[in-house]
């Protein structure tokens, strides 16, 4: 054969390859990209949105003792922290996740102290870790949004409902 030959087929075999060697790759949530800002998620419209470096996805929950994150990107290893509400801004600690390491987490449950009630807010905060693995909100402090321009704390703001659907629902890609 004649290198004019040779240099199609060549492409069309690379071709073949990447599509059907990488179209099955199947993607563990809990082991980190090396791009972190690559999770995205369905919305309830359907839709998809990126999220950034540092996100929390906590969607309507129903009442209960267990928050259920949908998704987590995290530069830095630290924690979810969820608060009750005092007049519309985060109040005490009733819950706190387990530590996590830099990456991209989905489908996490987080337990609380006090049940979630029926028509109440609550905020999923993301804590940095000082680097013992334990939280302490003394030392462990807030991640804050740098994307937002406001420079406040990184957190989902979520309401409970007894007639919202199961979070769990919820179709995170990566």
């Amino acid at each position: 054969m004649s290198p004019k030959i040779w240099i199609p087929v060549a492409v069309i075999i690379i071709v073949l390859v990447v599509i059907f060697v990488g179209k099955d790759k199947s993607v563990d949530p809990l082991v980190p990209e090396e791009n972190t800002s690559d999770v995205t998620t369905a919305g309830a419209s359907g839709q998809f949105m990126k999220l950034g470096a540092n996100a929390i996805v906590v969607q309507e929950q129903m009442p209960g003792d267990v928050v259920f994150m949908s998704a987590l990107n995290i530069e830095k290893a630290g924690f979810v922290i969820i608060h009750d509400d005092m007049g519309g801004k985060p109040g005490d600690i009733i819950g706190v996740s387990k530590w996590f390491a830099a990456g991209n987490y989905a489908n996490e449950d987080i337990g609380t102290s006090e049940k979630l009630v029926d028509g109440s807010t609550y905020y999923a905060m993301l804590h940095a870790d000082d680097g013992d693995g334990i939280f302490d909100p003394k030392k462990d402090g807030a991640v804050m949004d740098s994307m937002s321009g406001n420079n406040e704390a990184m957190m989902a703001i979520f309401s409970v409902s007894a007639d919202a659907s199961d979070p769990r629902d919820s179709q995170i890609m990566y």
